[in-house]
């Protein structure tokens, strides 16, 4: 009876032992031959590291015409800067001759200069040859532009004279004032002046001990050409 009942335990222990080896793997057991090692992810071949793509550059914003590039955008940029072209300076100073005068051998010339916007000065050198008289002097006076620039345009120009003659033994002092109006035209370093006008004229006149004196109004015309620089 005792066998029996070895046997029947032996029996049911055999049992238990083959239930509980079937269920292990169904508790979380690892069936036999697999791998326990977590995988790893490889690196690259040749240690190469993958290639990154570099961002795209944000869009550039045109420059405007006429501005300056480099101009912070989001800004109202400042408004373009016209061009300024340099005027070109008048001419400021003129050296001019009668041409008419030198046919009735009085040669001249004259010289101006510019001194301020409307107001130019001058001074001109006469010598008269007629005969056996023989005359010098000199003209000085100032312009003073109504239109235009000095030297060139409308102007009014008061003048003084002085002048000395003589022939043999006669000799002459005379002084002239007087004023003309009158325009100058200025084409590149060409110049025209064109004028007319009155002079008062005193003259005294000696010879062997005696004098003569004579004076008087005189019309005075000016028609020049020369050069301005």
């Amino acid at each position: 009876m005792r066998y029996i009942v070895s046997l029947c335990v032996l029996a049911m222990v055999s049992v238990a032992s083959s239930v509980s080896a079937q269920a292990a793997p169904a508790g979380g057991a690892v069936p036999p031959g697999a791998d326990q090692t977590p995988q790893q992810q490889q690196p690259p071949a040749d240690g190469a590291q993958p290639a990154q793509v570099p961002p795209a550059p944000p869009p550039q914003q045109a420059t405007p015409p006429g501005y300056a590039p480099g101009y912070a955008p989001g800004y109202a940029p400042a408004p373009p800067v016209a061009a300024v072209e340099p005027e070109e300076e008048t001419p400021g100073f003129g050296i001019t001759i009668n041409p008419l005068a030198m046919i009735f051998t009085v040669f001249n010339i004259e010289f101006e200069k510019r001194v301020a916007p409307a107001v130019s000065v001058f001074f001109g050198p006469e010598l008269v040859l007629s005969g056996n008289v023989t005359a010098f002097g000199a003209t000085a006076g100032a312009r003073f532009f109504m239109i235009g620039e000095a030297i060139e345009g409308f102007w009014i120009a008061p003048e003084v004279g002085l002048y000395y003659a003589s022939a043999g033994s006669a000799s002459a002092v005379g002084y002239s004032a007087g004023g003309l109006l009158g325009y100058t035209f200025v084409w590149g370093h060409f110049v025209l002046s064109l004028g007319a006008g009155a002079r008062y004229i005193d003259i005294t006149a000696g010879s062997g001990g005696s004098t003569v004196s004579a004076s008087g109004v005189a019309p005075a015309l000016r028609l020049s050409i020369g050069a301005a620089f």
